[in-house]
């Protein structure tokens, strides 16, 4: 028989990998047993680092070019808001002060103090809606400088309740927490106070005088918190539901007190969220009250005495856990087979560093470095990639994307332990 264009991947003494195409026959003698084989291997592993560079080119063009068309979709949705929004109340203002400065108008002192209120409520509507969307485009471009660390989510509720009890007196409403004390989550403070003020505000406008608004504990998991705002008030059509957190549908109406909106707010709870490797939901019916549903990632006990391995390779896994339980004895080790299961891992545990292999299926270092630096929950988290390319532009890449070290195949613990020993020293 003849084999030809055979893929084989062999391993060198020294740990380093080959890329190989056999080509071989066997040989007969006249009776036609084989008495022996002849072939050649040839060494492609030039050509397989070549055309792993070309996809890691292409992958990168790819997400550039997502990258573009998201941008592309937030400039029209802007657009759209800017031609629309923030035009139409300008129609008003400028045509209460023409009547106002126009000296053959007979105005009286209550229709001009009318016109007044006009202009200032209009006015102070436009600045709501500018500044959220000023926080709104700032979330969506990574324009805002995230302050993640441990935050109470108790604490900052609490703090959110009695800053809105005044509005909720003078309206006769009750508005509560029922929050158990000390709920640990990482997080920015003013992001997620952000978050509760929009939702009490949107509450308060929402229900009637001797209505309620709370804000409870609906589920305590191992590695979340659910909450609930709850009211009493108007509630929400399901056919609004899709339109919510949704800036380019800006869903607005009037409160019960015939209080504008701006039609953001939701969407920057979204987005806010969304940063936190969070989740808001709602659930509503008409003349019954809404409730929405709020997902934080809690802060895992011991959280700063875990570290993270990741390779496709489980024998691998296996020595740099090992390695790692060397240099910290008292962390513990978790270990993940691909990125993608590894973000998952980071968002939840926010281990102090990571190792990861750099060739994996599904997502590789690049992508997985990539998605933790855009994520403000572990942004901050040190990534030591070790690669078997010695690309001295991929290797620049990674540091460039954030990577704590690039290191090459193989790689013996003293290495690994002078690499973090190194960045730990840097680091102070």
């Amino acid at each position: 028989g003849v084999c030809s264009n055979v893929a084989l991947t062999l391993k060198r003494r020294d740990g380093g990998i080959i890329h190989a195409l056999e080509h071989s026959r066997a040989i007969r003698d006249a009776a036609g047993n084989v008495i022996a084989f002849e072939g050649i291997l040839e060494d492609i592993s030039e050509r397989r680092a070549l055309e792993t560079r070309v996809q890691e080119h292409l992958s990168a063009l790819k997400t550039s070019q997502e990258s573009l068309a998201e941008l592309n979709d937030q400039k029209d949705r802007l657009f759209s808001i800017l031609s629309h929004d923030l035009r139409s109340p300008f129609t008003s203002i400028l045509g209460f002060c023409e009547i106002l400065l126009d000296a053959n108008e007979n105005v009286s002192e209550t229709d001009r103090n009318d016109f007044i209120g006009h202009i200032q409520n209009s006015a102070r509507l436009q600045m709501a809606l500018l500044n959220k969307l000023l926080i709104w485009s700032r979330l969506e471009t990574g324009r805002i400088k995230f302050d993640v660390k441990d935050v109470d989510l108790s604490a900052i509720v609490a703090a959110s309740v009695s800053s809105h009890l005044g509005i909720a007196r003078q309206k006769e409403i009750t508005l509560q927490s029922n929050l158990p004390p000390l709920m640990k989550a990482r997080g920015d403070e003013v992001m997620v106070t952000q978050v509760f003020n929009n939702l009490i505000s949107n509450a308060l406008k929402f229900t009637p005088a001797h209505g309620l608004i709370s804000i409870d504990l609906l589920e305590s998991k191992e590695d979340q918190w659910i909450l609930a705002v709850r009211d009493t008030g108007a509630g929400i059509p399901k056919d609004d539901f899709k339109k919510l957190f949704k800036i380019e549908e800006n869903f607005s109406r009037k409160g019960l007190a015939g209080e504008e909106g701006t039609g953001l707010g939701l969407s920057v709870v979204h987005e806010i969220l969304k940063k936190h490797s969070g989740a808001i939901t709602v659930q509503s019916e008409v003349g019954q009250g809404t409730t929405f549903v709020l997902r934080f990632p809690r802060l895992m006990e011991n959280i700063e005495q875990s570290a993270l391995v990741v390779d496709d390779d489980e024998g691998v896994r296996v020595l740099h856990s090992r390695y790692l339980k060397r240099i910290f004895p008292d962390s513990r080790i978790i270990q993940a087979s691909n990125g993608k299961e590894a973000l998952e891992l980071a968002k939840r545990y926010h281990p102090r560093l990571i190792v990861t292999d750099y060739s994996m299926p599904e997502m590789n270092g690049f992508e997985f470095l990539s998605q933790l630096r855009q994520e403000p929950t572990t942004t901050e988290i040190p990534v030591f990639v070790i690669t078997g390319k010695d690309s001295t532009a991929s290797m620049e890449a990674m540091r460039l994307s954030g990577a704590a070290a690039v290191l090459t195949k193989p790689v013996s613990s003293t290495q690994l332990q002078s690499a973090i020993e190194k960045f730990m020293a840097d680091r102070i």
